[in-house]
């Protein structure tokens, strides 16, 4: 899952802000936020964390963060990309869902050409992308 800084924001309980991480951390009981911070997570522009889970239906969930400050261009979705196949090489993942967290301001055209600009950045991988 695609996240930034922003999204790791949590509330007083301990919980995340961002609805998507909150929804995926209850799926995994906490996990997600354990290890966020255990492993100090920050959400800076390019790091990293694959966690190995089972009974889920899924063998791994990822964060990979991406640039959030400034006006992010095609080619920060592309370097998003490929941070994202950085991060599942070494597991040998023969397919992939992706995610972000936040999607952000913008119109149809403007989602579509994050989606294809995050393909370019993955398209050095022969791997399976399940965009969503």
């Amino acid at each position: 899952m695609g996240t930034c800084t922003a999204d790791l924001e949590k509330e007083e309980d301990g919980s995340f802000r961002n609805a998507t991480l909150k929804k995926i951390d209850e799926l995994l009981k906490g996990i997600l936020a354990d290890v966020v911070k255990e492993e100090d997570f920050t959400g800076k522009t390019g790091q990293s964390i694959l966690l190995r889970v089972s009974g889920y239906g899924f063998k791994r969930i990822g964060l990979v963060a991406y640039q959030n400050s400034g006006v992010l261009t095609a080619s920060n979705w592309k370097s998003f990309g490929e941070s994202v196949v950085t991060a599942t090489k070494a597991v040998q993942a023969k397919s992939l869902g992706l995610t972000l967290a936040n999607f952000g301001p913008g119109d149809e055209a403007q989602l579509q050409l994050r989606a294809h600009s995050i393909a370019l950045g993955m398209s050095s991988r022969s791997i399976q992308i399940f965009l969503a």
